[in-house]
């Protein structure tokens, strides 16, 4: 206890000291950050009108421990759908900002006299905002549900990642010593993005799902120790991959935000984060020394004059460029001119590693402390400003602006292109991570193992086996077209013939990079010879394409990483139309066509036209003259003057009018019918003498269907009904694939006649 008791007197002392500041700050309306970091200054050696720590060691220890807990929480506020939702105008005015800000303070530290190397970490640290200040400010003003704030927080996330980023940097730089080059710290940042693609997928997969299995058992206590110790572990797993523990905690902190448990975890977090992050800023203060201030005095008015500027001008013109009009720009403008606990966290670093010079920490603390000071009166004047700048601009220059509810064009007509390419190099370059570490764990763990339990070739053979049917799903989904964008591909192929081409790029692109791995696996753990391994990467490619048991076990991965990743934003959709008696049938639109006299189609069944799976619409009726077929089966004929009713969604009903119109087949829409949703309907009495009904089966463990597929089980041919759509959870899947395995607890759309359903509740309760 007596060697305990130096630390607990400093301990004991800064609390204290800091209550008492931070009183005095919640009086004047000041951020409590800063109420921290006079604490700091007041027990630091460098005031000497109180009682001061001289032994800063153990305060350096928990003031670590403190920007675990800050990254971590601002991990847990890291919303990947919300981002996604904002991205555009966020990303826009992030990248504005993020190159403006830093080519003027590097301008401003060059001029100053600063090294190159502090100059581009000097401009580099002026983007990043305080998130704690502008949420604290916001909640003072009363300015949280405004507009604005939404892109704001969108902004101050992209600053916090490129805060990650140059962490990374920072400890390559450090390794590597002056010998550093372009093409090393390229590598690291590749290295960087291929461990978070790693974390991101695998922590998404199997948290979430984890924590679901166990909630019945969680209570706050085991659910606060079990969070923890999930941060503190990336941040080992971090470190010894040779990343910053920062980065390894809110990498966790992001991964645990899309779990059910995020706001409770947030919610018993927050003690410990204050008081490890409050320890964090007392440090900070300590580190504040009035003669470096004063010596340097200028820089530090520079800088801050920059930084308010600078902030104000390019925040402003970032949002404007994404489309948003000049008061909402502006007042993402005056609530981003401060900086934030990141920059603290990354001179620190900078200080520690002796990549910045000594003087860069206490100059950007003395800038955070008066940018962080003014910030509330900065924000107050947003409005007062934006009003003279509208009153007084050219009324030319008001005209090429954005207006307030205006949507950019981009918005409201989205390329399908643009959907596309998106689409597909997300997926391609998350598969070819995946499958780059599937190869590296059977290279360097699961082949040295088999070499200890078998004999010579035989174990290469064993490993490579396991190997590929390991990589087989995530294969199967790079290489085909059975589970990915079908939709798109078909619109843009049947919009003109010059999308030809690059589509089947694309589609070599794929299968080539497929074919690289299978080949890789026969090469460097078989042996073949290049011309046999490219013979059997075919072979094993066109095995893999046939097979059902790759696509059920992606189909299943894909799920649930769904599932997982969206979890918030489904569940919120669920609970707004919690009273909605049937709101899948509302994706779903009905249309009507008749197939002219001069149709080749005429006299095909519906399993020879192959519409379903060609264009993924389904056939609910036709009709021959009088004669009504309703849910047709496969043998069912059309015929010249005959009448389809289809159904799917919107993209898949037009891509089949693009289809029909490409291959000149003659079938027209009814342009006498108006194109409804499915659940308008059967809501209408007049749409036929059929009656049809949409039911949402649930599927227990006594379910014929549980465990198994619509391919393999003839549950529904037997009644003749059509499955529209799954939901698990709060996951909805249209259209679900004929290889997807159902699960306990899933519920099955289905749709039939009355006829059907009574034959299908018959078989259920036999």
């Amino acid at each position: 206890m007596s060697e305990l008791a130096p630390l607990i007197e400093d301990l004991a002392f800064i609390l204290v000291l800091a209550g008492i500041v931070t009183i005095f700050c919640k009086k004047f309306n000041q951020p409590l950050v800063l109420g921290y970091i006079l604490a700091g200054f007041f027990a630091s050696p460098h005031f000497n009108l109180l009682p001061n720590v001289v032994d800063t060691a153990n305060i350096t220890v928990w003031s670590d421990i403190g920007v675990i807990f800050i990254l971590f929480n601002l991990g847990l506020d890291f919303n990947f759908a919300k981002i996604k939702s904002i991205g555009g105008t966020a990303l826009i005015a992030a990248v504005t900002e993020l190159t403006g800000i830093t080519l003027l303070g590097y301008a401003c530290a060059r001029l100053l006299g600063w090294q190159p190397i502090d100059s581009f970490f000097a401009g580099a640290m002026l983007t990043m905002s305080s998130t704690a200040v502008v949420s604290k400010t916001f909640e003072e003003l009363g300015l949280l549900k405004e507009r604005f704030t939404q892109f704001t927080f969108g902004i101050l996330v992209l600053e916090d990642i490129s805060g990650i980023i140059m962490m990374v940097m920072l400890s390559t730089i450090a390794a590597a010593g002056a010998a550093i080059s372009g093409t090393e710290m390229l590598g690291s940042i590749g290295e960087l993005a291929f461990f978070l693609i790693i974390c991101f997928v695998c922590g998404i997969f199997f948290l979430p799902t984890f924590f679901r299995k166990v909630s019945r058992y969680l209570t706050s206590e085991t659910l606060l120790i079990f969070s923890l110790g999930l941060c503190l572990s990336m941040v080992v797993l971090a470190t010894k991959m040779g990343f910053s523990s920062a980065l390894g905690a809110f990498l966790m902190g992001s991964l645990l935000s899309g779990t059910a448990f995020t706001e409770t975890t947030k919610k018993l977090l927050t003690p410990v984060k204050d008081l490890f992050s409050g320890i964090f800023f007392v440090s900070v203060g300590m580190m504040v020394d009035p003669a470096l201030i004063i010596k340097y005095a200028l820089p530090i008015a520079v800088l801050t004059a920059a930084l308010i500027i600078g902030k104000i001008i390019f925040s402003s013109l970032g949002v404007l460029l994404a489309g948003k009009d000049l008061q909402t720009a502006l007042r993402c403008g005056f609530s981003l001119t401060q900086l934030g606990e990141i920059t603290f966290i990354v001179a620190s670093i900078g200080a520690a590693l002796k990549v910045t010079s000594d003087f860069l920490y206490p100059v950007f603390v003395a800038v955070s402390v008066i940018s962080i000071f003014l910030t509330p009166s900065i924000l107050r004047h947003a409005d007062k400003i934006s009003g003279w700048l509208l009153r007084n601009l050219p009324a030319r220059l008001l005209r090429l602006l954005p207006q307030p509810d205006e949507a950019p064009a981009s918005d409201e007509q989205r390329s399908a292109w643009k959907e596309l390419l998106q689409s597909y190099f997300t997926r391609l370059t998350v598969f070819c991570v995946i499958l780059s570490f599937l190869a590296y764990l059977g290279q360097s763990k699961l082949l040295p193992y088999c070499h200890r339990l078998f004999d010579g070739y035989t174990a290469d053979i064993i490993a490579a086996v396991i190997l590929l049917l390991c990589m087989g799903p995530f294969l199967m989904a790079v290489m085909f077209q059975r589970v990915a964008h079908t939709d798109l591909i078909a619109s843009l192929w049947f919009q003109k013939p010059a999308n030809h081409l690059p589509i089947f790029l694309l589609l070599f692109i794929k299968i080539a990079v497929g074919l690289f791995f299978i080949l890789s696996v026969f090469t460097s753990i078989l042996g073949f010879s290049k011309f046999i391994a490219f013979a059997a990467a075919c072979i094993l490619a066109k095995f893999i394409y046939s097979s059902e048991y790759f696509v059920e076990r992606y189909l299943q991965i894909e799920a649930q990483f769904m599932i997982n990743l969206n979890a918030k934003t489904l569940a919120a959709q669920k609970k707004h139309a919690a009273n909605h008696p049937a709101w899948l049938d509302e994706q779903l639109h009905v249309k009507r066509y008749r197939v002219a006299a001069t149709s080749l189609c005429g006299g095909k069944s519906l399993k020879e036209l192959n519409l379903h799976r060609r264009y993924n619409v389904f056939v609910l009726e036709i009709q021959n003259g009088s004669q009504i077929l309703p849910i047709p089966s496969g043998s069912a004929a059309i015929y010249a003057g005959s009448q389809l009713l289809l159904t799917g969604t919107p993209r898949q009903l037009q891509n089949f009018e693009l289809a029909i119109q490409s291959y000149d087949m003659q079938i027209l829409p009814l342009a006498t019918d108006n194109q409804q949703t499915l659940h308008q309907f059967l809501a209408d009495p007049k749409h036929g003498s059929t009656s049809y009904f949409c039911y949402a089966m649930p599927i227990d463990r006594h379910s014929p269907l549980c465990g198994s597929t619509l391919k393999k089980s003839s549950y529904l041919g037997k009644v003749n009904c059509l499955a529209l759509g799954l939901e698990r959870g709060n996951y909805t899947h249209l259209n679900p694939d004929a290889s997807f395995i159902f699960q306990k607890g899933d519920i099955l759309w289905i749709i039939g006649t009355q006829e059907m359903m009574n034959q299908l509740f018959i078989s259920e309760t036999i």
